[in-house]
């Protein structure tokens, strides 16, 4: 990933509908810039209604992590009452990390520490909807991100996406070099994609139909595994041109 490139892009989205949308302003930093010198001034820099909070996802408190790439939020709309407050720096939060992490499925980002991702976001005061506030903020930050799918930028997502499937592999402990070694990307990259487009349109508890979806098609990718293995096996039933030549030069008697 060419952070150089990426350093000081802008984009923005807006999800949902009021008054429970969302606007986002989202910009990208890489690491050791002055563009990442100006996010973290801001980050230690809270003020009376606007709080920066680093981004984390989590299913209780106790299992919160933070997203990758680091994410700043900056909420744009003092949030003083408790019920703006919750709803700023809980449901939007949580829909901003949600939308990083959609981004780097996609091949969009890279989850790495040297990038970091600012959004500055608006949660209107009269926001009442929590589950319709993340979905609103998921959606907006996506958008905003997608500025990397411009065709101008469509060779950098593909490199992304492959090098996250390889890197995948090489934290599993994948030492193929032969041809192997693409085919293991180019499933990994295949399940990956169309486990993250299911996920997207779950609403299952506990996204269990994406985890169904997801044993499915890793049943698949071991049947194939299986075929594969067979395949490889049987050599000597398989075509082969040097065989075919070699009988037309000495034919059998």
């Amino acid at each position: 990933m060419d952070l150089e490139a990426l350093d000081g892009r802008i984009g923005e989205g807006w999800g949902g509908t009021a008054p429970n949308g969302s606007h986002v302003n989202v910009v990208l930093a890489r690491r050791g810039s002055a563009t990442a010198a100006a996010a973290l001034t801001m980050f230690a820099q809270p003020s009376l209604g606007h709080t920066p909070v680093l981004c984390c996802v989590g299913r209780t408190q106790q299992e919160y992590e933070p997203v990758w790439p680091p994410t700043l939020m900056m909420n744009k709309a003092t949030a003083t009452d408790e019920r703006h407050q919750t709803l700023t720096w809980g449901a939007a939060q949580l829909g901003i990390g949600q939308g990083v992490l959609d981004a780097v499925a996609d091949g969009l980002l890279e989850a790495t520490g040297d990038l970091y991702v600012l959004v500055a976001v608006w949660v209107d005061p009269r926001a009442d909807d929590e589950t319709a506030l993340r979905v609103a903020n998921r959606e907006a930050v996506r958008k905003a991100l997608a500025i990397l799918a411009m065709p101008q930028n469509v060779p950098l997502a593909l490199r992304t996406g492959w090098r996250s499937a390889d890197l995948m592999w090489r934290l599993a402990g994948d030492t193929a070099t032969d041809y192997n070694h693409y085919t293991k990307r180019l499933t990994l990259s295949a399940v990956y994609t169309s486990t993250l487009l299911a996920w997207l349109d779950d609403d299952s508890e506990g996204f269990a139909d994406t985890a169904e979806f997801l044993d499915r098609r890793l049943g698949d990718v071991i049947r194939f595994e299986k075929w594969k293995a067979e395949w490889r096996g049987n050599a000597l039933r398989r075509p082969s041109l040097a065989r075919f030549l070699g009988r037309l030069r000495y034919p059998v008697q």
